[in-house]
């Protein structure tokens, strides 16, 4: 089972890697990132919020009025705009 998880994330990490080399070709993400280590940071960050919020979401919703969905499309809008040219 953990080499599947294992397996998925690689083929996850491919993807992203991918997209990144792809954005900095055409100049929509910055050329000085690196695609592989960007793609790890990025899915270790996502990853990361996500655990976080998805256990918090009830709490968040109370204490501050935040929405689960809202908050997670806010997070990877301000990671988005990080990478951007």
């Amino acid at each position: 089972l953990l080499n599947d998880y294992f397996a998925a994330n690689k083929r996850v990490l491919a993807v992203v890697s991918s997209a990144v080399s792809e954005g900095k070709s055409d100049g929509s993400v910055r050329t000085e990132l690196s695609a592989e280590r960007t793609a790890g940071l990025l899915l270790n960050a996502v990853n990361s919020y996500v655990e976080k919020i998805s256990l918090r979401a009830p709490l968040m919703k109370m204490e501050q009025g935040i929405d689960f969905k809202e908050e997670l499309k806010n997070y990877l809008n301000l990671l988005i705009k990080s990478l951007s040219a």
